[in-house]
This record gives structure tokens, C-alpha cells and sequence, in this order.
């Protein structure tokens, strides 16, 4: 178990991240439950006041603006007025009127109620099919004369009659709040919403379904930056156990507790309500309790990778214990097992991925892969890649080590565990898919085993893009093979929706139709008094009221009958009972999912593919008093041959019955006993097909010069052939761009969090981690150049495709208004309508006429358009979609802006851009004259949907850009690697070179033969290698020069010193014998004395100097180092003043050393502790032996005088002593042998207290002897 005390240390150093984190947690709660604009209902109820109350201060500005109003009720306003009320900006829709005459309106998609212009003066709650509004109403009467006013709606909350991806409901101002937890009512709850006068216009009401809080991005983000904080803490302290303790502590710490934390996670919304996101939505991916969403898998994932690079971080070295050969092979096989089993299972898992989700990995559609589902996705298939690449890795080196890098058996064994795994799938409808995966699984590991080899052999520097390719090409296959099921089986769904030419979305208005000719009296007055007058009325309003929107489509018959089946001025002979023949045999009764929508006298009946029919019928009561039928009335709707090819039908149709398909992509073609009825989009379909021809069975996928078909045999001598252009090519080319780009980012993501665990968290660490070297910067500018310039070439090319394409529809739509004009002046002129001066009079017995109202359906339907007729009050008149403004979605009114210029501004011709919802498109308007070039009316031409070619045209060209791209990218990598090389390669040989610059040697000089730069550096390193190579022959002249100076100065002292004396000695003894002094023979024999102990100095100093260089460590020899020790310490322990303690060692110390040396060195030691202890003192020696890392420390410690302070750093300098005698040199000869044998001296001194000596020495290692120990 480690200390406690460490334990301590790494809290102190590493617990800032939890203090961080539970401060961002902090952080994070005050912003949810405080400062975020969903802390509170009250504050979200609060929000919509103030945006309320800021547009009804707008209206009461408008208001008290009385040149304004009165340019609005006169119709003398400009386009600057038109600017300033636009609602798009400002929120309100602004209404004036006069005499009940509307004279100025700012939107054409919203009305006033007629019931509003009898309302008093004040503010109101509105409610209709457009959401909740506040009605404010200002009468101008004392202003202005007769009656004038003014009208505001306020919009608190927009809806439409159905939701798709252009309808949605909204809070005008709070895009951020969800519109299915929250809703406006009248029924008192406890968030009031008041008016400028303070009274309560409606409340705000929390759906039942709104148990969840939501979260503010801010409180995410700083919840996320928490976990990432506890998540670099939990790493740490894993590594800390695992170096403190077991190295398997640490890797079970953190699994248990990221696994205790995640199934938490499950249990309870902790850290995050998850379903909050849409990546938790289970409607876009799930497959089991543990991957119930994209968002887990995410999780999970980013969690699994971790997991698997702490493991590899601490093993990543380690090898298996000794086994025998059963245990061996059965972990081999268990190993190879496991293998083979992570293929599968990382295959099925993006086969989950890609088939059981709402995902999109079509790469050849971009704008299908334009959202942040699929982003995630394919964020969350690298990490699922990664982990499977880190896993198969770490099981392939346990089976190259059980196999002992032989790898010709370990290939074998894969492939014997292989078939067995084959054979429990014999019975499984993809087994050729298996087979691939098992083949693919062996050619992946041989991959492994290549690069790892050629890394080994230094042909591949790095591995990590080889890796990288690796990954990336595998999982391209596999995504193409699963795209390509995913597709057929989409394709196979459409062709059976293309076998059944119902339209869900006319069943849906059908069905609202018949709903409210139930409520309708006027039906019913038929029926009282019938006749052929009431019918043709009856006829007329029901195609004007009802099915208004179908006339385009459709051909409508109406039947009605007596209570006694007799008809009643039927134009068809079709009876009563043919009808009902036809209903019970032949049709269908139309079940939708919504079963309360679809009454059961809705019904469908086809005869051919081209000719099918709804019919409808309605039983009519006499009256509310007896339940006895008093009529009956069908009708009948049968498509036309020429199909409507206009593009209202894009915004009202569901999402879910949207092609889930690109549909330009796709042809097909519908065949009936072997005969061609119906074919879309440019593929040339044969007029009829042979028997042969026919799938056996009911649905068979062909390929056929560059297509691939699917042939559905539908029944009914139906046969459907969906054709797609093969672009295999292109989405590999495509997805390996996608992936490799991923795989990229992530490793760059993992590389920055590996910095952020190695730097703690901290700036200054973190900087220094992420110096770049010139190398890099190099290949950095070079890729960072080309993906700019590929950037800015998208921005600028597709700006022109917009430009251009927009400026192209602008030309169509001008040149069909012309033509549509042309068309409808026909019309009008063969009833001689033009003819009349008075143009207001022309609506709206006109429009009535059902001869007049067919040919111009029949002109709309022709050109494939959608036409609007506005009188020129600007009130609609006629409407090729009337369900468009019977919905609400357009009001009667005509576009402002369209009707300033057409009838203020008298312009020919207006063009510009509108918007339904989110459906945004280009609008056309233009006014149709009479013979005096009066203007008659207003036509407008709406284009729907005219972004689908744009879009298509951008994604292709993305496509290409994107392929492009990648490969510019790839060259690019290999351009910038080969211009390192390059470049850099230069200054590595100049770096080379001046690391190997030594003074006691020649230094090489660089041959650079080209005059560039890097020629002027090598010059330059040149001249300066030149220059040191004098310098260098100078300052070893000099310090030669100077060496022998001091040494001889030295020598010159040290002989002098006994020289003095002995010529003193002499000269005193000639002066004896000459005066014949009486003690001459004594003083003779002392002088002889004298000399010979002075000769016996000068021979000493002879010795010392020899020594000193003749240290040359020429005699290496294997010897036990404490026996020599002993040998010197035995010549001083019969010393009587002084104490020698020695700690003899429990083992010997061999080294490799010059023995006589070491003696030396030893001797030289305690003499000099033997020799710094005072006269007066008991000198203390002790000698003593320590264990350091493979080496051995000798210690001599004495009680002597010790060294003073500023000597310290001059004591092992030669010549240096603190004796009064002495040369110096002996501890200089003791460094220059400790060293000269690779050991190391130092020394701790104190005043007065004593001096330690250390001397280490490395301990010989006997594995280099087979593990047998040298003897003497």
C-alpha cells in the first residue's frame, strides 16, 4: 500500500481539478436554476411579456405618428414606410382601415377577422388556426373623417395547421423556448400575461409533458468542462496507484468507478437530462437497453477508448508470465477467439448504426449529411473504430508474444479458429458476408504485423498514418457494403410506395372536406328543395368551397341521390346502386394512422395505375328531429392525365411521407401487362419488356451499363423498376476523404487531452508541451495553405452558383410571367372581359364562371405552375392552391410589398423572395391589362421549391470539391513531408555536425556545393569551425604553456623550500671546520643528518609529481573492492591517538578498476583525515559501505577541523592544500582516479565538526559472466 504521505503530495498537487470542477458545477447550477432564461417559468412567462410590451409600445408610437397614419389610410406611403413596418423585423401586423375599406396591410400572411372592425377601441385576445395573438385596436376618428382605424395583432405564438420541416410552431422572440412544453390559453394558470393597461390578455400554460427542466448551453458547457476536470483527476490517481501500488490498482479504479458513474448515469438524469438532446432521441438511433440512443453510443465510446489507452499506457510493455505449452496454445486460441469475436462485434455495431437509425452516411448527398446527426454519427463511428483498432492491437501483440513472433503458426491458428467460428454460422443468411469478414480479419492483423515490422526495420519512421490508411480503407468497405443495404432497402420501400399511386396527403385534406360537409346547412338546403338550378348552385359551391385546391389535380364529379336512391340531376347515368356496387366490391375504405382523421365513407378505388379514383359520400339527414337519411352525396375525384408538376405539394406534405431518398438520383418506370404507363426523371425505359425479362421472384436487383435496378413484381400484372446511377466510385473516393479527416481530428483531439492529463491543467506546462518543431510548423503552412485555398475556392464557387442560379430563375420566372400573362389575356379576351373600361367590375362574376376558372387550371397545369389572381384592391380572387389560404397559411390579401410596386409604383413586373414558415422561394407578380392599358388584375406566380436543383447542383460540385480535396490534401502531406525532409534535413546535418564539434580533435566541415541561405549557414559553420580549430590550437598551446609554467613554478617551490635549509647547514659547517670549532663532528654528523631528511622530501616530491602523471588507468583489473579497503585500513589501525572504525560490508563489491589505483585513492583519503584532525583532539575515523542503485558508496568520515566555506569549491583543484606542507596534488589524483573509473567523489564538511568523503564506484554487473562470480 503506498504512504499516506504521498497520498497527501498528490492531493496537493492535483486537487485544483476537483476544486475546479465542483466551482464549475457551482457555476453550472446557478446558470440553470438562476441566471438562464429557463432558471424559472415566472422568468420565461417574463421574457414573453417584455418582448409583448416592447411591440406594444411600437404600436403606440405608430399610432401618435400622424403623418404616418395618414399616409397609410390615404395609400401614399413609399417603400421606406413599407421597410420600417416590415413584421418580419418588428413583430407586428399592421391594419388600417376606412369606412371598413382596408387600406394598408404588412403581410400577406395573416388577416384581420371581420368580427375585429366591430370591436371597441382597446386590446384583445385572439385566437385562430395562426396561433395566439394580442389584437390592439386604435380608432382614428377625431383625427380623420369617418370612420377610421387602425389594427395591430401582436404574435405571442405562431402555428399552422400541420408541422413538417417548413411549419413549425414558435414563440415569436424566444426561439430558444420549446413550443411542446409550453402553450397560450385563457384558462387562468399561475403565469399571467398582461396587456399595456394592465389587465390579463391570456396565460402561459406548462404542458404536462414538460416534467423535465431545461438546460441552458451555458450550464452544459460548464457541466462538461466539470466532468473533463474529474475525468483528468480520476487519470491521475489511477497512475498514482498504479506507480504506488500494484500496477493492476490503478486500471481497477477506474473502470469500477467510470463504470459505477455511467450505469448511475442510466439509473437517474445525472450529469445532464439526456433526453433533453436530440442525439438521447431514441426515434433517431437505438438498438438495446445499453445503446438506446446516438448520445450513449457516443459515451460509451469516448469511455471505452479511455479505458483502453489507460491499459495500454501501463502494460503497454508488459509481457506474459512463463506458461507451458498447453497453457500457451489454450490462451493462443482464447486470444485468437477474441479477435475474431471484435470483428463481428464492431461490425455489427456499424451495421446498427448505419441500417437501424434515422442517420444519413450518404456521402454522395451532402446536404442528407448536412445536420448534427450525422456529424455525431460519424464522430461516433471514428471513436468506435478507434477502440476496436486499440483492442485488436493490444489482443494481437498477447498472441505474437505467445507465439514468440513466429508468425506463419500464429496466421494458421487465426485461420483454424476462423473456420470453426464459420461453422456456428452456416445456418446465417449473411454467411458470405462472414466469410469476407473472417478473410478481412487475418489481412488486417498481417497489416499489423507489417507495420510494426517495417518500423522496426526504420522503413516507416511513423506508424500512425499507415494506421490510419488501415482504418480508414476498412471501414470505408464495410460503410459502402451497409450504405449499399441500406439504400436497396429504402429503394425497395419506394417502390413499393410507386406500386400504389394513392397520395396520403389528399387522402388527409379529403378527409378534413368530408368533415365539414357534415356541419354544412347549406348542403342540406339542397336537399329540401332540390331542382336543376339549386344543383348547378349546389355544384358550383361545392367545387369553389370544398375542392377548390383538387380542381388542378382532379376531375370532380358530384352525385346525389333521394332517400329513395333515385338521382337527382345527375350529369353522369352512374346510379345509386353502381356506386354502392363499386364502394362495397371493388374499393377500399382509406385507414390512415390517425384513424379519427379518416371517416369510414372515404374511399379509394383503382382501376390502372394512371386511373384511380376517391369517392366520397355523405348520407343527409331531413332534418335534426328524425334520423332518417334524406339524401345521399357522393363525389368523385379522378386524376388527370397531365399531373400538376407545381410545388405547393413540397410544403404541405408530411415528413414522413417525403422520399427518403434523393430523388434526382433516382428513375422509375411503371409497367402494366408488360407495357410501360408511367416513367420519371431521364432514364430511357424500354415501351415494353418480354416475359423473360420478368423477376422470378418478387423483387431482383440487376446492374446494367452504369445503373443498378431494382424490379419489383407488384401484383396485378404490375412490374415497378426503380433505376439508380451507380457512383460506387465516387462515395469511396468520398468516404475515405470523411473518414481519414476524422480519423485526424480525433487523434488530435486525443493528442490535446493527453497534454491537458500530462500538464494538470496548467498553462505554462501545457505550453511547453506543445512547442512545435520547425518540421512541423513547415507541413503545418503547406496543409493549412492548400485547405485554405480549397476553402476559399468553395466560398467563391459556390457564391457564383447562387448568383448565377438565382439570377437564372429570376429569367425563367419572367419569361413564364410573360407567357402566363399572354395565356390568361387569351382567355379573358374569348369572353370579351378585357373590353371593359370599368376594370374593378371584372371580379368576381368573372372568376365565377366555371368555364373561365377550368381553362385557366388547365393553363396552371400545363406549365407546371401555380397561379394567384388578385382583384385590384389586392384581395385574392382566384387561387390555383386555394387550400393554401382555407388553411390560413396566405391571407386574401396580396403581398404589400408586391402590390406598392405593381399598383402604387405602376411597374410592369415585380420579382422577389417570400417565405411560408421556412420554405423560402421566389415570387413573381404582374398586372394583366385591357385594351385602354388599364390594369385588369394582379397575376403571381409563386416558385416553390426551386432550392432543390440549387441544392443539388452545390452538393455535387461539394462532392467533387471534397474528393479533390482529400487527394490534395494527401499530396499535399507528402509534399510537405518530403520538403522537411527537405529543408530541415539540412539544418539536422548542421545540428549533427555541431553537436560532434570537440576541441581535442579535427572537426569536419560541411561540403555544401549550392549558394542559397542554407549555403550562407554552412559557410558561415565553416569559417567558425576553422576559427574554433585555431582557437583550439592556441588554448591548448597556452594552457600546455601555462601548465608547465605552474608546474614548474610549483617544482621550483618545492625544491627550494629544503634547499634553503640544507645551504644554511653547509655554509654553518665550512664556517666550523675553517675557525676549527670544537663541536665540529657533531655538528657534522646533524648536518648529515639534516641533508639526508631533505633528500629523502626532495625525492618525495620526486614521487608525488610522478604520480600525479602517471595516472593513466592502464591496468584494469576485476577485484573486490572492500579487500582493499581492508588491506589500506590495517596500515592505520595501530595508531594510539586516534580511533579507526570500520563497518565491514555483509557482501563484496566487485569492480573494474586499476587496483593499485584504488589503494592509492584510499591511502591518499585517510591520510588526509588522519592529518586534518588537531594535535589536541581523539581523532574519530569511520569507514563504512552503502548500497545506491547498483553502485557502491564508500564513506570516510573524520572529526578533524573540517573545511572552511570558501574553500570548498577549490579542494580538488591541483596545487591546492590547507596544510603548511604538502603539494596539493593529492586530492586532485583522488578525482582524477575515481573518475578516470567512471566513479564519482564528493564531500559534506562543517567547521569544527568534520568532513565526509564520498566515494561511488559502479558495482560490476555478473550477467556479462553467465551469472558466475569471478574468483581470485
Amino acid at each position: 500500500m503506498f504512504p499516506l504521505r504521498d497520498f497527501r503530495t498528490f492531493l496537493w498537487k492535483n486537487g485544483y481539478l476537483l476544486i475546479g470542477a465542483a466551482w464549475l458545477l457551482t457555476l453550472a447550477f446557478l446558470v440553470d436554476h438562476y441566471w438562464s432564461y429557463y432558471s424559472s417559468d415566472k422568468r420565461i412567462a417574463a421574457s414573453i411579456q417584455q418582448h409583448l410590451r416592447e411591440r406594444e409600445n411600437e404600436v403606440q408610437s405608430i399610432t401618435q405618428h400622424h403623418a404616418l397614419v395618414n399616409q397609410l389610410l390615404r395609400r401614399t406611403f413609399d417603400q421606406n414606410v413599407l421597410t420600417q413596418l416590415n413584421p418580419d423585423y418588428n413583430g407586428i401586423y399592421i391594419f388600417t382601415f376606412s369606412d371598413g375599406w382596408e387600406t394598408f396591410w404588412n403581410t400577406n400572411r395573416i388577416s384581420v377577422p371581420p368580427s375585429a372592425l366591430q370591436l371597441s377601441e382597446g386590446s384583445y385576445y385572439l385566437h385562430n388556426d395562426r396561433g395566439s395573438f394580442e389584437l390592439i385596436k386604435k380608432n382614428l376618428g377625431g383625427l380623420y373623417p369617418g370612420e377610421k382605424c387602425l389594427i395591430a395583432l401582436l404574435p405571442i405564438y405562431e402555428s399552422y395547421f400541420k408541422e413538417n420541416r417548413y411549419l413549425h410552431a414558435s414563440f415569436w422572440g424566444e426561439p430558444q423556448l420549446p413550443p411542446h412544453l409550453y402553450s397560450i390559453t385563457r384558462l387562468p394558470t399561475s403565469l399571467p400575461l398582461y396587456n399595456r393597461e394592465g389587465k390579463v390578455l391570456c396565460y402561459l400554460d406548462k404542458q404536462a409533458s414538460a416534467s423535465i427542466s431545461q438546460q441552458a448551453p451555458l450550464g452544459v458547457l460548464l457541466k462538461v468542462l466539470a466532468w473533463i476536470c474529474v475525468g483528468i483527476f480520476l487519470n491521475l490517481l489511477a497512475s498514482f496507484l498504479s506507480v504506488h501500488g500494484k500496477r493492476w490498482h490503478g486500471l481497477v479504479f477506474l473502470i469500477v468507478v467510470v463504470l459505477l458513474l455511467r450505469m448511475i448515469s442510466y439509473l437517474l438524469p445525472f450529469p445532464f437530462h439526456y433526453r433533453e438532446f436530440g442525439l438521447f432521441n431514441a426515434q433517431v438511433y437505438a438498438s438495446s437497453t445499453v445503446l438506446k440512443s446516438l448520445g450513449d453510443v457516443l459515451i460509451n465510446a469516448v469511455l471505452l477508448v479511455w479505458m483502453i489507452l489507460f491499459f495500454r499506457s501501463q502494460y503497454h510493455k508488459a509481457k506474459l508470465p512463463a506458461m507451458n505449452s498447453v497453457q500457451t496454445y489454450g490462451l493462443a486460441v482464447i486470444c485468437s477467439f477474441v479477435l475474431l469475436y471484435l470483428v463481428q462485434l464492431f461490425s455489427d455495431l456499424i451495421r446498427s448504426l448505419v441500417i437501424d437509425s434515422r442517420i444519413s452516411f450518404d456521402v454522395t448527398n451532402f446536404y442528407s449529411i448536412n445536420n448534427i446527426y450525422s456529424l455525431v454519427g460519424f464522430i461516433t463511428l471514428g471513436l468506435v473504430i478507434y477502440c476496436f483498432f486499440f483492442l485488436s492491437r493490444t489482443f494481437n501483440e498477447f498472441l505474437s508474444q505467445l507465439h514468440q513472433r513466429e508468425l506463419d503458426r500464429k496466421y494458421t491458428l487465426l485461420g483454424a479458429v476462423g473456420l470453426i467460428w464459420l461453422l456456428f454460422h452456416m445456418n446465417d443468411p449473411g454467411i458470405g458476408y462472414d466469410l469476407v469478414l473472417m478473410l478481412w480479419a487475418i489481412f488486417y492483423i498481417m497489416m499489423l504485423d507489417l507495420i510494426d515490422y517495417a518500423v522496426e526495420k526504420k522503413w516507416i519512421l511513423n506508424p500512425f498514418v499507415s494506421w490510419l490508411l488501415l482504418l480508414t480503407l476498412s471501414t470505408t468497405a464495410i460503410l459502402i457494403y451497409y450504405n449499399n443495404q441500406r439504400e436497396k432497402e429504402n429503394r425497395r420501400l419506394l417502390a413499393i410506395n410507386l406500386a400504389k399511386p394513392q397520395d396520403p396527403d389528399t387522402e388527409y385534406f379529403l378527409s378534413d372536406i368530408t368533415d365539414r360537409m357534415q356541419r354544412d346547412t347549406f348542403i342540406h338546403q339542397f336537399f329540401i328543395s332540390p331542382s336543376p338550378v339549386t344543383k348547378h348552385i349546389l355544384v358550383n359551391y361545392l367545387l369553389n368551397n370544398y375542392f377548390n385546391s383538387f380542381i388542378n389535380k382532379f376531375d370532380i364529379h358530384i352525385y346525389t341521390f333521394t332517400s329513395g336512391y333515385q338521382p337527382l340531376f345527375n350529369t353522369d347515368t352512374l346510379s345509386y346502386s353502381a356506386i354502392r356496387s363499386i364502394l362495397l366490391l371493388k374499393a377500399k375504405p382509406i385507414v390512415g394512422s390517425d384513424t379519427s382523421k379518416l371517416p369510414p365513407d372515404l374511399f379509394y378505388y383503382e382501376t390502372s395505375y394512371n386511373h384511380y379514383h376517391y369517392f366520397g359520400e355523405r348520407i343527409i339527414p331531413p332534418d335534426s328531429t328524425f334520423m332518417q337519411p334524406g339524401g345521399y352525396l357522393f363525389y368523385e375525384l379522378t386524376p388527370k392525365t397531365q399531373k400538376n408538376l407545381a410545388i405547393f405539394p413540397v410544403l404541405l406534405s408530411s415528413d414522413d411521407n417525403l422520399p427518403p431518398l434523393n430523388m434526382e438520383d433516382y428513375s422509375y418506370a411503371v409497367y402494366e401487362y408488360n407495357i410501360l404507363v408511367y416513367h420519371y426523371n431521364d432514364v430511357s425505359f424500354p415501351v415494353s419488356i418480354s416475359p423473360a425479362d420478368i423477376p422470378v421472384t418478387e423483387y431482383e436487383f440487376r446492374n446494367t451499363a452504369g445503373y443498378s435496378q431494382l424490379w419489383y413484381k407488384a401484383g396485378h400484372d404490375r412490374l415497378i423498376v426503380v433505376s439508380k446511377r451507380n457512383r460506387a466510385f465516387i462515395e469511396f473516393v468520398t468516404l475515405v476523404a470523411y473518414l481519414f479527416l476524422i480519423f485526424l481530428l480525433l487523434a488530435g483531439v486525443y493528442r490535446l487531452m493527453y497534454l491537458l492529463i500530462k500538464a494538470g491543467m496548467k498553462w505554462e506546462q501545457l505550453r511547453k508541451y506543445m512547442r512545435v518543431t520547425l518540421r512541423t510548423q513547415i507541413q503545418f503552412v503547406i496543409i493549412f495553405t492548400v485547405i485554405f485555398s480549397f476553402v476559399i475556392l468553395g466560398i467563391s464557387t459556390i457564391s457564383l452558383f447562387i448568383n448565377r442560379y438565382h439570377k437564372n430563375q429570376q429569367d425563367q420566372l419572367s419569361k413564364n410571367l410573360n407567357v402566363l400573362t399572354q395565356d390568361i389575356r387569351e382567355i379573358f379576351d374569348q369572353h370579351h372581359l378585357l373590353n371593359n373600361v370599368d376594370s374593378m367590375n371584372i371580379f368576381p362574376e368573372s372568376v365565377d364562371d366555371p368555364i373561365i376558372r377550368q381553362q385557366i387550371f388547365k393553363v396552371a397545369d400545363i406549365h407546371g405552375v401555380d397561379i394567384n389572381l388578385y382583384d385590384l384592391d389586392g384581395n385574392i380572387q382566384l387561387s390555383t392552391e386555394q387550400l393554401f389560404f382555407d388553411r390560413n397559411l396566405l391571407s386574401s390579401k396580396m403581398n404589400p410589398d408586391a402590390y406598392y410596386q405593381l399598383h402604387i409604383q405602376d411597374m410592369v413586373q415585380y420579382i422577389h423572395p417570400e417565405h411560408i414558415g421556412k420554405l423560402y422561394f421566389l415570387s413573381g407578380y404582374v398586372p394583366i391589362l385591357n385594351q385602354a392599358g388599364q390594369a385588369v388584375f394582379y397575376l403571381n406566380i409563386p416558385f416553390f421549391a426551386s432550392q432543390r436543383e440549387l441544392n443539388q447542383e452545390i452538393s455535387n460540385f461539394l462532392m467533387a470539391l471534397i474528393n479533390l480535396n482529400a487527394f490534395m490534401f494527401l499530396l499535399s502531406g507528402l509534399l510537405a513531408l518530403f520538403i522537411t525532409r527537405y529543408v530541415t534535413g539540412s539544418f539536422t546535418l548542421i545540428a549533427e555536425k555541431m553537436k560532434s564539434i570537440r576541441l581535442n580533435k579535427t572537426n569536419e566541415q560541411i561540403v555544401w556545393n549550392r549558394d542559397d541561405e542554407i549555403g550562407m549557414l554552412v559557410k558561415e559553420f565553416n569559417q567558425m569551425v576553422r576559427k574554433l580549430e585555431q582557437s583550439a590550437e592556441a588554448l591548448a598551446r597556452s594552457e600546455r604553456e601555462l601548465a608547465w609554467r605552474e608546474m614548474a613554478r610549483q617544482v621550483a617551490h618545492e625544491i627550494k623550500n629544503p634547499l634553503t635549509p640544507m645551504k644554511l647547514s653547509l655554509q654553518h659547517l665550512q664556517r666550523a671546520i675553517r675557525e676549527h670549532a670544537p663541536n665540529v663532528e657533531e655538528l657534522t654528523l646533524r648536518t648529515a643528518h639534516m641533508l639526508v631528511e631533505q633528500i629523502e622530501h626532495l625525492a618525495l616530491i620526486a614521487s608525488d609529481f610522478s604520480a600525479f602523471a602517471k595516472i593513466s588507468g592502464d591496468h584494469k583489473e576485476l577485484f573486490v573492492l572492500n579487500e582493499v579497503l581492508e588491506s589500506v585500513i590495517h596500515l592505520y589501525q595501530n595508531d594510539e591517538h586516534h580511533l579507526l572504525i570500520y563497518e565491514e560490508p555483509d557482501k563484496n563489491y566487485w569492480i573494474e578498476a586499476d587496483k593499485t589505483a584504488i589503494n592509492r585513492l584510499f591511502n591518499n583519503l585517510l591520510q588526509n583525515a588522519f592529518q586534518a584532525i588537531p594535535e589536541h583532539k581523539k581523532g574519530i575515523i569511520e569507514v563504512s559501505f552503502k548500497d545506491v542503485d547498483g553502485k557502491v558508496c564508500v564513506m570516510i568520515k573524520d572529526n578533524g577541523t573540517g573545511i572552511p566555506e570558501e574553500l570548498k569549491s577549490r579542494i580538488f583543484f591541483p596545487n591546492f592544500t590547507t596544510k603548511s606542507s604538502g603539494t596539493g596534488l593529492g586530492l586532485a589524483m583522488c578525482k582524477r582516479i575515481v573518475e578516470q573509473w567512471n566513479g564519482r567523489i564528493w564531500f559534506e564538511s562543517e567547521w569544527q565538526q568534520g568532513t565526509t568523503f564520498y566515494v561511488e564506484f559502479p558495482v560490476v554487473d555478473f550477467s556479462a559472466y553467465d551469472g558466475n562470480t569471478p574468483t581470485d
